[in-house]
C-alpha cells in the first residue's frame, strides 16, 4: 500500500482532530472540544461507510457500538463512544503510519500549548500545594487543566516518540527524554507522572536492547495486568490496615476514594450515572474502578480481556513466529510487519512486540492513579486492540527510523551540497537563543518582591470574619440578601476603607506599619459578604458575615483583625441597624466542608500575595521558561536560515 486511500484519510482526520484536542488540553468542559468531536464523528461516519467489513467483523463492530451506546445512555459519558469508534475504525489502517501522524499532531499541539501558557497567551492553571520539607509551592498546568494532566500529556508524547524511533532508540534519546521528564516535573510536581514516565523510558530501553528474553522474563509479562486489577479492586477494602494506610498516604488517599465509590455507588452490568457525592473533594482517580463503576461489569470484563489477549500476543517466542516462518518475524525482516492478518506474522516478543508491551505496562500502571485509560486518545494502547480486531491485512512499512540498513534520505546530501552542517546550526541556534533570553531575564527583567496568586489556585485561605446581626429576623432569605447587598456597597467603598486605614496609623504594635503596601482598592477586593451555612438551614435569617482575606504576607493577623474592626465601626455609623460581632480568625479551604469561601468559585481575579520559598521557586521556573523559549526560538531561526540557504544554493546550482 503506497498511497493513502480516501477511507484512510477520513480516519486520519478523525484521529488528528481528537489528538489535537487532547494535545491542547481540551476536555468535556470546553465548547471547542465538542465542536472538534462533532467534526471527528462526521469523518468517522464517512470512513465507516467506505469500509468493507466481513460478516464476523461487522457483527463484532455492531455489538461494540451498541454496547457503547447503551453505556453512554446509562452513564452519560460520551468518551466511551469515541473510544469504541476509534477501535472499530481501525479496519485497513496502518498503525505505524497512524502513530507517525500522532507524533506530528500531538508534538506540535503540546509544544504550542506549553509555549503559549509560558508566555501568557493562554491560561496557565495553577494550584498551591504544601509539600513536606518545602512549604507552599505552586503546581503549574502549563495550558492543561492540572499539573497531573500536563505530565500525562508529556508521557503520551514520549510514547509516540519512542514508538516511532523503534530500534533507533538509544541511550542519548532516553537521557534527553528523561531530562524533559525532570523539567516537566519542576512545573507539574506530579510524582505519579515522573515515576511512570521514568519507568516507561527505562523499560522501553530494555525492550530495544533485550533481543532474546528468557522464558522466565516472558512469564513476568503476564503479571502487570492481574496485579494492577487486583490492587485497584481489592486493596481499597484494606485501606484501614497499617500497610493500607501507608499506601493510601503515598497514593494521596486514592485507596480511600476508591473504597467510597466501590461501597456507595451502584454496581451494574451496563453502566450507570454516579450518584451525587456529598464531599466534592472525593474523586475517582483509578481507571479500573472508574470503568467498573461507570461503564459496568461487561465493559470492564471486555477491557481486561482485551489487554490479556494483547499481552499474550506480544509475549510469544523471541522469533515472534511459533511456526518458524522467518517472513513473519520483525527481527528477521525489519522492513515490514504484519501483526494482525496472519498469526504467523505476529510480532510476538520481537522488537515491535516488546515495544508495545512496554507501552501497555506503563499505561496499566498509570491507570492505578489516574482515570484516563478508557479514553483512546490518551491511552494509545487501545489502538492495539483495534489493530488486532479490525486492523490492516497488508504488509505495513515500519516507522522510518526503525528501518535498519537503509540509506538516509537525500536531505543530508542536500545539506552537504550547500556546505552547511544542519545539525550544528540547530544546536548553535538553540544555545544562542537560550542564552539571549536567559541573559535578558537575569539582567533586564525586574525580579518581584512577592508573587500574586489567584485565590482559585489556593487550597485554603486565611481570613478574618465578623458576624453581622440585623435588628429583626427575615423569614425570606432574599430579603436578607438585599440588606447584605446594601451593606456590601457601603463596606467596599474606597473612601470608607481610607478612613479605616487612617484610624489605624497609630496602632504600630498591631502591625499596621505595613498597611501602606496595599491600597484601598486591593482591600476592597479582599472583602466578601456571604450567608453562613447554618443561616441557609434556619427558618429565620438575621445574620450574615463579612470576611477579610489575609492577602498580604507582611501583615499580621492582628492587623487584619484591627482593620476589620475599623471597617465595621465606620460602617455602623452609617448603618446602625446592623450590629457587628467580634472578629475571629478562620481558615477556609476547598476541602474543609460545604461552607467555603465564595471567591474560590467566582471568576473574578481575587489574588493573595506570597513571598519566600514560593517566590524563589517561581523565579527559578520563569528563568527555565525563558531558557526553553529562547532555545525553541533559536532552533526555529536556525532551521529557517538553513532552509533558505539550501534553497538559494539549489537555485544557484540549477543556473
Amino acid at each position: 500500500m503506497t498511497g493513502i486511500k480516501r477511507k484512510e484519510l477520513f480516519y486520519y482526520l478523525f484521529f488528528g482532530l481528537m489528538t489535537a484536542a487532547k494535545g491542547i488540553g481540551l476536555d468535556s468542559g470546553d465548547r471547542l472540544y465538542y465542536v472538534l468531536s462533532a467534526a471527528a464523528l462526521l469523518c468517522m461516519a464517512c470512513k465507516l461507510c467506505m469500509t468493507r467489513y466481513t460478516w464476523k467483523e461487522a457483527a463484532l463492530a455492531g455489538a461494540l457500538c451498541l454496547l457503547s451506546l447503551v453505556t453512554w445512555k446509562n452513564s452519560g459519558r460520551l468518551g466511551i463512544i469515541l473510544s469504541v469508534l476509534a477501535i472499530v475504525g481501525m479496519k485497513d489502517i496502518a498503525l505505524p503510519r497512524l502513530f507517525r501522524l500522532g507524533l506530528s499532531v500531538y508534538g506540535a499541539s503540546f509544544l504550542l500549548t506549553v509555549l503559549a501558557a509560558a508566555n501568557g497567551l493562554i491560561l496557565n492553571p495553577m494550584v498551591v500545594h504544601e509539600k513536606a520539607g518545602i512549604g507552599e509551592i505552586i503546581r503549574w498546568g502549563m495550558g492543561y487543566s492540572t499539573g497531573n494532566v500536563f505530565h500525562i500529556s508529556y508521557f503520551i508524547l514520549t510514547v509516540l516518540v519512542i514508538y516511532n524511533l523503534q530500534a533507533e532508540y538509544r541511550i542519548k534519546h532516553m537521557l534527553l527524554l528523561m531530562l524533559g521528564n525532570l523539567l516537566v516535573f519542576v512545573f507539574s510536581l506530579s510524582y505519579t507522572g515522573i515515576m511512570v514516565t521514568a519507568f516507561y523510558l527505562l523499560i522501553s530501553f530494555y525492550a530495544v536492547k533485550r533481543k532474546n528474553p528468557s522464558a522466565a522474563e516472558r512469564v513476568l509479562y503476564y503479571l502487570p495486568l492481574p496485579l494492577c486489577v487486583l490492587f485497584s479492586i481489592i486493596m481499597p477494602f484494606f485501606s484501614e490496615g497499617v500497610i493500607g494506610r501507608r499506601l493510601d498516604g503515598l497514593l494521596q488517599a486514592r485507596l480511600s476514594f476508591s473504597y467510597y465509590y466501590l461501597t456507595n455507588q451502584p454496581l451494574t452490568w451496563l453502566g450507570t450515572r454516579m450518584k451525587e457525592v456529598p464531599y466534592f473533594w472525593v474523586i475517582m482517580d483509578n481507571s479500573y474502578v472508574f470503568i467498573l463503576m461507570t461503564y459496568g461489569i461487561l465493559v470492564f470484563l471486555l477491557f481486561i480481556a482485551g489487554y490479556a489477549i494483547l499481552i499474550r500476543r506480544y509475549a510469544r517466542s523471541p522469533e515472534g513466529n511459533p511456526k518458524g516462518n522467518p517472513k513473519g518475524s520483525l527481527e528477521g525482516n525489519p522492513e515490514v510487519i504484519n501483526p494482525v492478518g496472519n498469526p504467523e506474522g505476529s510480532p510476538g516478543s520481537s522488537l515491535e512486540g516488546r515495544i508495545r508491551l512496554a507501552i501497555i505496562f506503563s499505561f496499566l500502571i498509570y491507570g492505578i492513579m489516574e482515570q484516563f485509560l478508557s479514553n483512546a486518545f490518551m491511552n494509545l494502547s487501545l489502538f492495539f486492540m483495534g489493530e488486532v480486531l479490525f486492523g490492516c491485512q497488508e504488509k505495513i512499512p515500519v516507522p522510518c527510523a526503525a528501518r535498519r540498513g537503509r540509506k538516509r534520505t537525500d536531505v543530508r546530501e542536500g545539506l552537504a551540497k550547500g556546505r552547511i552542517a544542519f545539525r550544528k546550526w540547530i544546536y548553535a541556534g538553540c544555545t544562542a537563543g537560550a542564552l539571549c533570553f536567559l541573559g535578558f531575564y537575569i539582567f533586564a527583567e525586574p525580579k518581584p518582591e512577592r508573587i500574586e496568586i489567584p485565590v482559585t489556585a489556593m487550597d485554603y485561605v486565611d481570613a478574618q470574619m465578623v458576624l453581622l446581626h440585623t435588628d429583626k429576623p427575615y423569614s425570606d432569605k432574599r430579603e436578607l440578601k438585599e440588606v447584605m447587598k446594601r451593606y456590601e456597597a457601603l463596606v467596599t467603598d474606597e473612601q470608607l476603607i481610607e478612613r479605616a486605614l487612617k484610624a489605624m496609623e497609630n496602632t504600630q504594635e498591631k502591625g499596621a506599619s505595613a498597611m501602606g503596601r496595599t491600597d484601598s482598592k486591593k482591600i476592597a477586593g479582599m472583602l466578601e459578604l456571604s450567608l453562613p451555612q447554618y443561616v441557609y438551614e434556619s427558618k429565620e435569617a438575621d445574620t450574615f458575615r463579612l470576611r477579610l482575606l489575609e492577602s498580604n504576607p507582611d501583615w499580621t493577623s492582628e492587623a487584619y483583625s484591627a482593620l476589620l474592626t475599623e471597617i465595621t465601626a465606620q460602617m455602623q455609623e452609617q448603618m446602625p441597624a446592623v450590629r457587628p460581632g467580634t472578629p475571629e480568625k478562620e481558615r477556609i479551604g476547598k476541602s474543609l466542608g460545604t461552607d467555603r469561601i465564595e471567591h474560590m468559585s467566582h471568576k473574578e481575579k481575587y489574588v493573595v500575595e506570597r513571598k519566600g520559598t514560593i517566590l524563589l521557586a517561581e523565579i527559578v521556573r520563569k528563568a527555565l521558561l525563558r531558557l526553553l523559549t529562547g532555545a525553541a526560538a533559536g532552533a526555529a531561526a536556525a532551521f529557517l536560515f538553513c532552509s533558505l540557504y539550501m534553497r538559494y544554493n539549489s537555485i544557484s546550482d540549477s543556473d
